[in-house]
């Protein structure tokens, strides 16, 4: 929209393997983990403010612009197991900043909750939130000539 206000969208792609508390669960106490939700993919659409832009350096060397920005939005996430592999309805938030690299790149830092509802193991829906934080390499199309 402007400087101020935008639209987004994004995802992450997550992997995890089985700690060996869960493993202890399901090869000594023959307890079954096959339902266990964890976080496996986010799909989100935001609406992003970004209310604060500055500058700052290290060391005297180079002076490097950056913004913090706050987002909310939609999100759908998905989970490990192989019980559900359908997509679950989730809201979004987060915090982040932008430290312009160049007129086209960034380093973006961002913390993002998620909340969303999710079969636990008794087979109930329960309520559950995710917490990520990422560090990403931002590419843009900058319209400043």
């Amino acid at each position: 929209f402007n400087e101020t206000w935008g639209v987004g969208l994004g995802g992450t792609v997550l992997s995890s393997s089985r700690s060996s508390q869960t493993k202890n669960l399901q090869e000594v106490q023959m307890i079954n983990v096959d339902q266990l939700w964890t976080l496996k993919n986010t799909y989100n659409a935001s609406l992003y403010v970004t209310p604060v832009y500055g500058k700052w350096t290290l060391l005297n060397q180079k002076i490097r612009p950056f913004e913090i920005y706050f987002s909310v939005g939609a999100a759908q996430v998905t989970d490990q197991s192989n019980q559900s592999n359908k997509a679950i309805s989730a809201t979004s938030a987060s915090i982040g900043q932008l430290i312009s690299l160049s007129q086209t790149s960034a380093f973006d830092i961002n913390l993002q909750g998620l909340a969303y509802t999710a079969k636990n193991i008794n087979n109930e829906d329960q309520a559950m939130n995710s917490v990520l934080l990422t560090l990403s390499y931002s590419l843009f199309w900058s319209t400043a000539e």
